[in-house]
């Protein structure tokens, strides 16, 4: 047996914590298209669904993240779905430029 779930966390035999960030991004993922459209509604205000991302989903990805010994592949990838989380509660930006809309970068997401 070279993995096993104790207390909710999947732990290794090489205490690589790598699968336990898949596990919590997979479960952020359900979460996230179980509230999509929700997330995604206009009629709710981009504070409060940043809200409830931070409320709701962001615990489940991050629960237990104080004993992780993280790799910088593994923080891209909890960075990655951050991100994608809130291009979609900001949804899309028209270039002052082209005129085109475009999705927005990561320092317009803050």
């Amino acid at each position: 047996m070279d993995q096993f779930k104790y207390l909710g966390m999947i732990l290794t035999e090489d205490n690589q914590i790598t699968k336990e960030i898949e596990a919590r991004i997979q479960a952020g993922n359900k979460y996230f298209f179980n509230l999509a459209n929700l997330l995604g509604a206009r009629s709710l205000s981009r504070e409060l669904n940043k809200q409830l991302y931070t409320k709701l989903i962001r615990p489940i990805i991050t629960c237990g993240a104080e004993t992780w010994t993280i790799r910088k592949t593994n923080e891209k990838r909890l960075l990655v779905f951050e991100r994608k989380i809130l291009r979609r509660i900001f949804g899309p930006v028209k270039d002052s430029v082209t005129n085109d809309w475009r999705i927005r970068k990561n320092e317009e997401l803050d």
